[in-house]
């Protein structure tokens, strides 16, 4: 419970996003970022450094650790950011756990080690007497494991895939077999490769950026629509995109088809070339080619000029809103208000409808957070973007033995574990930490970051049954 109030909720990331990026138009703390520096630039950061930030403002060390000018602005950004959350009916969980109330539930927590902000609250937990903890270290292990060294990627991949094919033929069903990949980019096409070659089913977990997603495309692209002035190339690309299900395909494929007739490569400051295009085509002395039935538009059946201009204008004025909307809200209602009338929501294949979903239910989040908030955004599209590039999505469903990326299922146990492209800099995880005070100043106040290599070493030493761990010299084959 925190404090008296049972109606407040904690904090989560999207929460953290929005104050950071209100807090440095607010220009708090300029003896760490300078005042003329771009907010998108430092949103994430600030956005990850707020739970330790509230901590220190209590501190009695800090103006001796970092100055008592800096430790000032600290301060004051500390308490910024607990009034917004007040405000909210929020609270920062790293700074107001005050009593812990389980009733009469049981609960019991493995893997302590890996959680990051668990040493905050490890004493308050152990005086709970319904908690009960598991630590990695104090688990007896009993998997038997495997090391080995390997002269290069190809090698380690083409002989994980060997043992699993041994595997899969002795009648071991895959749900009993796992990959996890240190670095996935490294060895993931190898092993990829070598699954095909030898008829193993693999089923990678690994996700992508979900604004990277085929699914995300109607919604990222007004990004470089807006960027290159609706330039021809930024056109053609989202006009003829596949994955999306638009209203009128045919008015589509003409109106690319138009820019490419009349060289529309974008807009030369207030000369929008679109538009004279239009202009010109509309006279009467091209009334044969581009009139009503005209020979331009005999490979597109039922469309005219005024379709076309009309699928530009509309695409032109939507990209435009859509990039200078003031709220996520403004930005949602003019992304649909185009959206109704251009795109078939009936029309979307199963796995990019799922994508396009998602983005959706990201962008819902935004806004009620804005509105919860109620603070003013820097720029709602660009941080919309942000949030959709660092949002990781993984396609439900899929058969196979399973392949995560490295740390994600740390913990967990399967009968046969193997553990590929270990090596210090793709193991290595770094927890916390406050990067823009100095190494010493970090270590003074207690905030360092808190290195957790070892521990989800141990955790993957005891996932399973059967652990096969390996690495290589990588690409120079050296060690690394």
């Amino acid at each position: 419970e925190n404090g008296d109030s049972a109606e407040l909720t904690p904090a989560n990331a999207a929460a953290r996003l929005l104050c950071a990026d209100h807090l440095l138009q607010l220009n708090i703390l300029e003896r760490f970022i300078p005042a003329q520096a771009d907010v998108g630039a430092f949103r994430q950061f600030l956005a990850k450094v707020l739970p330790v930030v509230v901590t220190l403002e209590s501190d009695s060390r800090l103006d001796a650790v970092v100055g008592s000018q800096e430790a000032v602005e600290i301060r004051r950004l500390a308490s910024e950011y607990r009034r917004l959350l007040s405000a909210a009916q929020m609270f920062e969980p790293a700074d107001a756990i005050a009593s812990l109330n389980t009733g009469e539930a049981e609960y019991w927590l493995f893997g302590t080690e890996l959680l990051e902000d668990f040493a905050e609250n490890e004493a308050l937990l152990r005086e709970c007497l319904r908690v009960h903890i598991e630590k990695i270290s104090e688990e007896a292990g009993s998997a038997s494991v495997q090391l080995e060294w390997h002269s290069n990627v190809k090698t380690e991949a083409r002989l994980a895939i060997q043992r699993v094919h041994g595997l899969l033929k002795a009648d071991v069903p895959c749900r009993d077999i796992a990959l996890s990949l240190a670095n996935p980019e490294e060895i993931l096409p190898h092993l990829l490769r070598e699954a095909r070659l030898q008829g193993v089913p693999l089923n990678v977990r690994i996700g992508d950026p979900l604004d990277a997603t085929p699914g995300a495309v109607v919604l990222t692209a007004f990004s470089s629509l807006s960027s290159s002035g609706m330039a021809y190339t930024d056109v053609r690309d989202f006009c003829l995109n596949a994955r999306i299900p638009f209203r009128f395909p045919n008015r589509m494929r003409a109106l690319v088809a138009f820019g490419r007739r009349w060289r529309c490569w974008g807009r030369l400051g207030s000369y929008d070339m679109w538009k004279d295009a239009f202009q010109r085509a509309s006279s009467q002395a091209l009334e044969k080619e581009f009139g009503q039935g005209g020979t331009f538009f005999e490979p597109y059946p039922g469309v005219t000029l005024e379709d076309v201009q009309l699928a530009y204008s509309s695409l032109e004025s939507a990209v435009r809103r859509v990039r200078s909307a003031g709220s996520f809200l403004q930005l949602r209602q003019y992304f649909f208000a185009w959206y109704t009338d251009w795109v078939d929501p009936d029309g979307w294949d199963e796995a990019s409808e799922r994508e396009f979903q998602r983005c959706l239910e990201i962008l819902s989040s935004l806004v009620d957070m804005e509105q919860r908030l109620d603070i003013q955004i820097s720029s709602p599209y660009r941080l919309f973007q942000e949030t959709l590039a660092g949002s990781t999505y993984v396609q439900s469903g899929g058969s196979g033995v399973a392949v995560h990326p490295y740390r994600l299922v740390a913990g967990g146990w399967v009968p046969y574990s193997f553990v590929l492209n270990v090596h210090q800099e793709a193991v290595e995880v770094l927890q916390g930490g406050m990067s823009f005070l100095r190494d010493d100043q970090q270590e003074q106040l207690e905030i360092a970051a808190r290195d957790a290599t070892e521990f989800f070493l141990d955790a993957y030493l005891q996932s399973g049954g059967r652990v096969h761990v390996s690495g290589n010299a990588g690409p120079q084959e050296k060690m690394h």
